[in-house]
């Protein structure tokens, strides 16, 4: 036998001590070995997107060479604003920020589609008095990018 018999023991004790310097830290943890690999993590990423809740991604900001833009609206819904600050304004005049949606609309294989139909045709017979439902076919990274390339009315 090549492990000690102490081991296991003291391997559970260690655990028990990283559950208790969690809690101070008001974590919950329900499986003692989740604090060995949370133990060995640098960085945790959340989000307020949706992406965890909705399973939709959503792209936020975009950092050019003239700053950093914010996108407004959430999921796969194509209405949103381009926003500098708190200005809005008209992605088209920023020729950086053009080139990156189109370069990230023209590099990608996802469809988004509102109720099964395309996105270009009823994007632009939308009313507005209801919300359509929007969804993405194929790769959701490359969704959000389609999405936010259709903010600014940058169709594939």
């Amino acid at each position: 036998a090549a492990i000690p018999e102490g081991l296991p023991a003291i391997v559970t004790v260690a655990l028990a001590l990283g559950v208790q310097r969690m809690i101070k830290r008001n974590a919950i943890v329900r499986k003692l070995p989740a604090v060995e690999t949370l133990g060995c993590t640098t960085v945790i990423c959340s989000d307020k997107t949706g992406t965890l809740t909705q399973n939709e991604m959503t792209v936020r900001k975009i950092f050019t060479s003239a700053g950093v833009v914010c996108l407004s609206g959430s999921g796969y819904d194509p209405r949103g604003q381009f926003l500098r600050g708190k200005q809005e304004f008209n992605p088209r005049g920023d020729k950086a920020l053009y080139w990156t949606l189109l370069i990230g609309i023209l590099c990608n294989n996802s469809k988004v589609a509102q109720d099964g139909s395309s996105l270009a045709g009823l994007w632009r017979k939308a009313t507005g008095k209801q919300a359509p439902q929007w969804s993405v076919h194929g790769d959701p990274t490359e969704g959000a990018l389609a999405v936010a390339g259709a903010k600014a009315n940058l169709w594939r």
